[in-house]
């Protein structure tokens, strides 16, 4: 296995924002190459030698800091400027990780009511439907990483809340007592999004089209939006 850390490239912390999904995949990383546990496992702490002549500690000692020093290159590698200020003086991995955590982990309460307003006032901007569902999802993601759940029927009603008003005659077609995970949701608003010719606001949707009667030139398997056959 390669030891160069050089191969594995994320975006860079920039901030509070991004930490969570950050912290992850440094983990990702530091564990692939074997430095994890010199960050949050057994290997954290100094080892300590009893007498100068005892040959085999001094040696743990030396590959002790090698390896510390290997795992601070990996998170320095992959910090912003702005960060980069709280660990820049850091000699340990294991040091910069523990600085970046206690200003950058969200503790307090208000962290939780900051996430839950942002998921909540969360709106779909033109027509990029995966972006929104995407940054749904990581805010849903981070306040689980706080210990704070959303159901799946809460969450699949706020990804509808986040479409604007454009949408609003294909979300009152759709049987929210029939919702049971989110995933059902995000599935058919990404059937709806690539139809070709299909419209949000379009009286015909799919999920109104089992309770509706067929229109005359409607063909047998084709899509009730633009008429198209086998999808």
């Amino acid at each position: 296995m390669s030891d160069s850390s050089n191969a594995y490239r994320i975006k860079p912390l920039e901030g509070a924002q991004g930490y969570p999904t950050w912290a992850t995949k440094i983990m990702d990383i530091l564990t692939e190459l074997n430095y994890d546990k010199y960050i949050t496992r057994s290997c954290c702490d100094k080892p300590i030698i009893p007498n100068q002549t005892d040959t085999a500690a001094i040696a743990a000692l030396t590959e002790w800091e090698r390896k510390q020093r290997k795992a601070l290159t990996v998170v320095c590698l992959r910090v912003a400027e702005g960060p980069m200020a709280y660990i820049q003086r850091a000699i340990t991995g294991v040091e910069a990780w523990n600085k970046l955590q206690s200003v950058y982990q969200p503790k307090a309460a208000i962290n939780i009511i900051r996430l839950r307003r942002q998921i909540f006032r969360m709106a779909c901007e033109g027509e990029n439907v995966e972006e929104n569902l995407r940054k749904l999802t990581d805010v849903k993601g981070t306040l689980e990483e706080y210990g704070t759940t959303i159901s799946e029927v809460e969450f699949a009603i706020t990804i509808l809340m986040s479409f604007p008003d454009l949408w609003d005659t294909w979300v009152g077609g759709i049987d929210l007592a029939s919702i049971k995970t989110s995933d059902d949701i995000i599935t058919c608003i990404f059937q709806q999004a690539i139809c070709p010719a299909a419209k949000p606001n379009s009286n015909d949707t799919a999920l109104l089209a089992h309770s509706r009667s067929s229109s005359s030139n409607h063909c047998e398997g084709a899509c009730f939006h633009c008429r198209c056959p086998s999808h």
